[in-house]
């Protein structure tokens, strides 16, 4: 029984393969199913998928073509993926998958060695250190992440000065890139206050009077000082750093406004070339940054599947929705804009009695304020800060409680 227990377990268990150091870059997913791991809901039915490096930057080996040429006629490969969906769909848990943290399921995925394969998750994690080494984990500083974005290691007739001095400047240049230029500066000046640690000589080649070149080695609990979105960009500049074949993004935009999120795509795209990335967002600006989209809870034809399953559909991003995607969006309208001009209330401001005036003279308009409130999480609406500031006595979250719970009364 013991025994019959144990394959019957491995034969609803995902195989994962793990490829050897140098091998293509390439995430393989063959007839997944993904359940839950208590194993009563299953979230994914039958999905094959090939992530592979973009085709003028992939160049496997003829029995690595050969083994995958059956599936990426058949799903069709794609080098940079946008994974979508209601939530409770299976995103973040396929991403789980892949990473081999989900076993409960069927079917196989390979991917890339753990060294060549980097995970950026919404809260990313910042380590106990200096900024050097944040932006360099996991790799170690001197490991020659500079000379490699030059094309090649240091000659082993540098000194440990100048390949230093060398590994300054990339990191200096790589939080430009990431929209985090004056980060090392502000907390060299910071540090500057306390008595610095003895320079190195000008001969070594390290320049001790740079401010930028202090604080990267400035070491404070970088999870505490930086603001989510900081913590996103700090996690490009590390997947820069590092170089990995294949990048895994989960919700890694999502603190970010649109034009930091544009930049952090273009610096992967254009840095990384070679690079195979999936993502998983909400953000239909996303769109402008990949070539397929895998919609997972929709039916198609090939995966439609009984009452109380879910399929998906793996459809190719055409450039003119790219291009759709990337264009301006018109600034979003605010529903609430006539209501604050009414005569009176500017008299209910002054005397903290927005919410009840609203409760009681605007009902019909609460749904809308509500919808608009929670969509537009960069652009919240007066509404919503007027109650914050104005009401005498609670919290912002007991006011955000108080306020819910009443829309949702009205609606009823």
């Amino acid at each position: 029984a013991a025994a019959a227990a144990a394959e019957a377990e491995a034969a609803s268990t995902i195989r994962v393969a793990i490829g050897a150091p140098g091998g293509p870059g390439r995430v393989e997913v063959r007839g997944l199913d993904l359940w839950t791991p208590d194993r009563r809901r299953r979230l994914i039915q039958n999905l094959d998928l090939v992530l592979a490096p973009p085709a003028s930057s992939s160049a496997p080996s003829s029995s690595a073509s050969a083994a995958s040429s059956d599936l990426d006629g058949a799903a069709g490969a794609a080098s940079r993926l946008l994974v979508v969906g209601a939530s409770g769909t299976g995103k973040s848990s396929l991403l789980r998958a892949v990473a081999g943290l989900w076993s409960a399921g069927q079917g196989s995925i390979r991917r890339p060695s753990p060294e060549e394969m980097m995970f950026l998750p919404q809260k990313p994690y910042c380590i106990p250190g200096t900024l050097r080494e944040n932006l360099l984990y996991p790799g170690k500083p001197g490991g020659g992440a500079a000379g490699g974005a030059a094309g090649g290691a240091a000659p082993s007739s540098d000194t440990g000065g100048a390949i230093k001095a060398a590994e300054d400047a990339f990191l200096l240049e790589l939080l430009e890139t990431v929209k985090l230029g004056g980060l090392a500066e502000k907390w060299g000046r910071r540090a500057s206050a306390s008595p610095p640690p003895p320079p190195l000589a000008p001969e070594e080649g390290q320049n001790s009077d740079s401010a930028s070149v202090r604080g990267l080695d400035v070491e404070v609990d970088w999870g505490a000082v930086l603001s989510l979105g900081e913590q996103q960009r700090l996690a490009f500049g590390r997947l820069l750093a590092n170089k990995p074949k294949v990048a895994v993004l989960d919700e890694a935009t999502s603190a970010l406004d649109m034009d930091a999120e544009k930049a952090m795509y273009e610096a992967l795209s254009s840095r990384l070339p070679g690079c195979a990335y999936v993502s998983v967002g909400h953000r239909p600006s996303l769109v402008a940054y990949h070539d397929h989209k895998l919609v997972l809870g929709k039916a198609a034809s090939s995966t439609t599947t009984s009452e109380g399953e879910r399929g998906h559909a793996l459809e190719p991003i055409t450039p003119e929705a790219r291009k759709a995607a990337a264009a301006p969006q018109a600034a979003p309208t605010n529903p609430f804009a006539e209501v604050m001009e009414e005569p009176g209330m500017a008299r209910a401001r002054a005397q903290n009695c927005v919410l009840p005036l609203v409760l009681r003279s605007q009902p019909r308009r609460l749904r809308p304020i509500l919808t608009f409130g929670i969509t537009q999480k960069q652009t919240r609406v007066p509404f919503l800060s007027e109650v914050m500031t104005h009401a005498a006595g609670l919290t912002k979250t007991e006011v955000r409680k108080k306020f819910l719970r009443t829309v949702f009364l009205f609606d009823s």
